[in-house]
């Protein structure tokens, strides 16, 4: 259901900022420290901006360096190709921009780009030509550009490094946002890559694919993004996967076994090693799990009664866990078996971290928590009570656990928590417009499935 593609191609030069101004204040203090901080000042307590006071290199987060406060664990390379792929490059080749989080502001039409060391806001965007959109699902590939997904329609792909960006609007330089508050007009921002608009009655599930890595240059190809989407209650379903360099359909896959009787269908979606497609529905005529697979786009339904739900994530093994309506479950497709764990709720997004604990969205009630389970024993390890329900959950590159929703109910809030996940303290970001985010919002799950 694709229509003409708006493609900005892709280049570089001099990069200014946006041209409306900031207020000062405003661009330097979004972030609010959780009830539960320890720190008043934030510093050495769980901020992971490794200050030069402290004994590190600024914003790095990383505990040996003079950042106490930041998670313990294993950690990825921010600032380098994932592990098992440098080959030729090196160690801090490959500059990959992994420091951020992309929150879709639902009910401005827009996206957040927040960068996950210092918690502020460093652009936002508009993401249609019509400024609408309901944009709810975000993907960051391994080059850090991001893919958001609208409810009505339509995928969005924007570049991560302003050096991506291109000179397109005929003004000199490069005009950009610049912050929270300087959100420029459709056709003047220049790093918005591509626009596919599709025509759909709901879309919501988007997940890019890992691509290949070329030593020679140290950069990432053939990259490309899954997105599902139907029309009208009693319709169909369709699967679209794009060309992650212009927006153009890669393949197309419909899906006539699939009737959403109140058109949501499809609602969280994960790639797995080989670049499969996996996603679980949400009320539908019969539960199952989907997977799409990336050669010759066959689809398989795999029948899983009562465990529609909201989010879905996958772990270290290639297994894969849905998460929503009270009830979380494994399915290891090597055994094709379902595993219910044993009370453990969830009523909202997931995801696995380095350490292998699937944390996750507790309640959508009061008192409202996250939670932490063994992946392995699916036993509970950590608790922390949250101060609203958090519908979607993601892991940074540090180690980081972050919860977007912050409102009751089902509505979108407007702020981001980023969460010291062995403590539960926690920090804000602040300024959000109707945030509602299932995804992988900072690329750390896909890139995950490459580590060596």
């Amino acid at each position: 259901m694709v229509l003409n593609v708006w493609s900005a191609g892709c280049g570089g030069g001099a990069a200014q900022t946006g041209t409306s101004d900031i207020d000062e204040a405003e661009d330097e203090a979004p972030v609010e420290a959780g009830d539960e901080a320890v720190d008043e000042a934030g510093d050495g307590k769980g901020d992971g901006d490794g200050d030069a006071e402290d004994g590190g290199e600024p914003g790095d987060g990383d505990p040996d360096e003079g950042d106490p406060g930041a998670p313990s664990g294993p950690k990825f390379d921010t600032k380098s190709v994932p592990d098992g792929n440098a080959g030729s490059c090196g160690e801090g080749s490959g500059d990959v921009e992994f420091s951020y989080i992309w929150i879709a502001n639902s009910d401005q039409g827009t996206l957040s780009k927040i960068d996950t060391e210092t918690l502020v806001e460093v652009a936002r965007y508009q993401i249609r030509p019509d400024g609408g959109g309901m944009p709810s699902r975000t993907s960051v590939n391994l080059s850090g550009d991001v893919a958001v997904a609208s409810r009505e329609g339509g995928v969005t792909k924007v570049y991560a490094r302003l050096a991506d960006c291109e000179e397109q609007n005929g003004s000199p330089g490069l005009q950009t946002s610049s912050g929270a508050n300087d959100i420029l007009a459709w056709g003047e921002e220049e790093c918005i890559a591509w626009h596919a608009p599709m025509e759909f009655d709901s879309q919501r599930p988007i997940a890019w694919t890992q691509g290949s890595f070329n030593e020679g240059d140290c950069t990432w190809s053939d990259q490309k993004v899954w997105t599902t989407g139907t029309s009208g209650a009693g319709g169909y379903a369709e699967v679209i996967r794009l060309d992650g360099d212009d927006g153009s359909v890669d393949g197309m896959v419909h899906i006539p076994d699939l009737t959403p009787f109140n058109s949501f269908g499809g609602y969280g979606a994960v790639v797995d090693a080989e670049g499969n497609l996996w996603f679980n529905e949400m009320f539908v005529v019969g539960d199952n799990l989907v997977r799409v697979d990336a050669d010759d786009l066959a689809y398989e339904l795999i029948p899983s009664p009562g465990r529609t739900g909201y989010g879905i994530a996958i772990d270290e093994d290639g297994r894969i866990w849905t998460c929503g309506n009270g009830l979380v479950s494994r399915y290891d497709p090597d055994t094709d078996d379902w595993v219910d764990a044993p009370n453990l709720l969830a009523y909202g997004g997931c995801m696995v971290d380095a350490e292998g604990r699937l944390w996750v969205s507790n309640s959508d009630i009061a008192p409202y928590s996250i939670r932490a389970y063994d992946v392995e024993t699916l036993g509970l390890l950590l608790s922390h009570e949250m101060p609203e329900h958090l519908h979607g959950i993601s892991i940074d590159f540090a180690g980081y656990v972050w919860g977007v929703g912050g409102a009751p109910g089902i509505g979108g809030g407007e702020r981001a928590l980023r969460i010291e996940p062995e403590t539960g303290t926690y920090e804000t970001v602040e300024g959000l417009s109707g945030a509602y985010t299932y995804s992988d919002m900072t690329g750390f799950a896909l890139a995950s499935s490459v580590q060596g």
